[in-house]
């Protein structure tokens, strides 16, 4: 049997009416029937995404494997690489920032005292 109320419920800032929705199934084969459904429902539908998932992922690393396999044949460099030796072209090493003093660390101090 199924029934339905509208409950209200009271939040600090606005009340809220939620339709509360109640199952009964008297017979004890049916509502095991009914659980052992819903709950197959549920991991066929988490393996289905989980299934998605891995496809999404094997898809995006084939696709990445064969676009560097493609640079690799055409002789197209990197261009990450690059930028990487050009920005450490433009390095100063007479702008190294050196501390003013030696860090200072606190002694060791007995737990037992």
């Amino acid at each position: 049997m199924v029934g339905a109320i509208r409950v209200r419920y009271c939040c600090p800032f606005r009340s809220v009416i939620v339709k509360v929705v109640r199952l009964t199934i008297e017979n004890r084969a049916v509502a095991i029937l009914l659980t052992l459904l819903i709950v197959a429902l549920g991991v066929t539908l988490l393996t289905v995404g989980m299934a998605l998932l891995a496809g999404l992922a094997i898809t995006g690393a084939v696709v990445g494997t064969g676009a560097a396999i493609y640079r690799r044949l055409r002789g197209k460099s990197d261009p990450l690489s690059r930028q990487r030796v050009s920005s450490l072209d433009r390095l100063d090493p007479s702008l190294e920032v050196e501390a003013t003093r030696p860090a200072t660390i606190a002694p060791l101090r007995d737990p037992d005292k």
